[in-house]
């Protein structure tokens, strides 16, 4: 296989592979730091994965500004738009990845 097939070829995987809703198309979440909730303190036991999927994958919101509720049932539209904000992120990491691997291939 020569150079310029397997670049067609790998252009044509990437140009599949990245979303077809560009994640500046979603609703951001808002940047909400774990200070500002009230009801899971740092000695809860789930602290840190709340923190995590906030602050860190940015990929859940607290119900209110000040309160996570964690006890609370989750409704199948927050749950949709969770893994919407994740197969998102990921496919826009994948995204930069691929690119990144077809400029060298390219050069």
């Amino acid at each position: 296989m020569n150079k310029k097939s397997l670049t067609l070829l790998l252009s044509t995987i990437i140009l599949f592979s990245y979303p077809l809703v560009s994640y500046s198309q979603i609703d951001k979440i808002k940047n909400i730091k774990m200070s500002s909730i009230i009801d899971v303190k740092p000695k809860h036991w789930a602290y840190n994965a709340v923190k995590y999927v906030m602050e860190d994958l940015d990929i859940m919101e607290p119900k209110t500004p000040t309160r996570f509720m964690g006890d609370k049932k989750a409704t199948r539209y927050e749950i949709s738009k969770s893994i919407l904000f994740c197969t998102s992120k990921s496919r826009k990491y994948i995204w930069k990845k691929n690119s990144k691997l077809l400029m060298i291939l390219v050069m």
